[in-house]
């Protein structure tokens, strides 16, 4: 998340300094994003995205670091946005966020893996 913070880029010679590897946490995220990603249909991920962007917005929170800060008060108020959405629309969000979820942890074993997919 970090790569789309401006002020924590490098740059040597006019050009970006480029990291060798990603991190095994980088890796994981990434892995388990992609993967859970493809698995929905160009209308599913554009629901999923309105639909995540409207209970965020509830929140007031600029940043995630607010979130995970004072989660203990904005996770009530997400799952309360989420809980006044549409009848089809929660029908569709929590499968699709515990099927993230499901994958996340099927793919943590991974994040113990080197670059090369070596433990």
């Amino acid at each position: 998340m970090l790569q789309h913070n401006p002020f924590l880029w490098i740059v040597n010679n006019n050009d970006f300094q480029y990291l060798r590897h990603l991190s095994a946490g980088a890796r994981y995220t990434d892995q388990t994003l992609n993967r859970w990603i493809e698995q929905l249909s160009e209308e599913e991920r554009g629901l999923f995205v309105d639909s995540l962007y409207t209970i965020l917005k509830s929140t007031d929170l600029s940043t995630f670091d607010e979130f995970k800060t004072g989660w203990q008060t904005t996770f009530p108020a997400v799952a309360q946005a989420a809980a006044k959405m549409d009848k089809e629309t929660r029908h569709f969000l929590f499968p699709t966020l515990r099927a993230l979820a499901s994958l996340g942890i099927k793919n943590f074993p991974n994040i113990f893996l080197d670059h090369d997919g070596n433990s």
